[in-house]
């Protein structure tokens, strides 16, 4: 406890995209994970969010096995604003981590649904059971695969 207060950890990570079918199709039917919420042509009534009052959005997240939720955004009405993706090097680049056991099986379920594949499988040289990749998902989010553990 810090002063009063306490940060338990990540409680989910979110993300904004296109096609929640695609999301499901990827996250769900190919990777596993379980939808716990689902919520279509809900009002989003803040405003400051996204610069329009009730606008109206799906809502899925999903679940693997402990660790964080993955909360995915669809803005229906109006859409949202597409921009190209950002390199892992650009300030305010975001990615989001996996923790999967399989890695090798995994990037060829990934490649045979053709998401591209950025980085190989990396063996980390100095921590033995740790590997990780990168692909890009639906509307080119940067998804992190990590398998092993990073902790001594």
């Amino acid at each position: 406890m810090m002063d009063g207060f306490t940060v338990h950890g990540v409680f989910q990570a979110g993300i904004l995209v296109t096609d929640i079918e695609e999301c499901l199709r990827l996250f769900r039917d190919a990777l596993g994970l379980k939808v716990v919420l689902e919520a279509r042509n809900q009002i989003q009534p803040a405003k400051g969010l996204s610069g329009v009052d009730n606008q109206i959005m799906n809502v899925l997240v999903l679940r693997g096995e402990g660790g964080a939720d993955l909360e995915i955004h669809q803005y229906v009405h109006p859409a949202a604003k597409l921009h190209p993706p950002m390199n892992h090097n650009d300030i305010g680049s975001m990615h989001f981590m996996l923790r999967v056991t399989g890695i090798e099986l995994i990037v060829q379920r990934i490649e045979e649904l053709g998401y591209k594949i950025m980085t190989p499988i990396v063996q980390s040289k100095s921590l033995k059971n740790f590997k990780y990749a990168y692909f890009r998902g639906p509307d080119q989010m940067m998804v992190e695969l990590q398998e092993g553990n990073y902790c001594k």
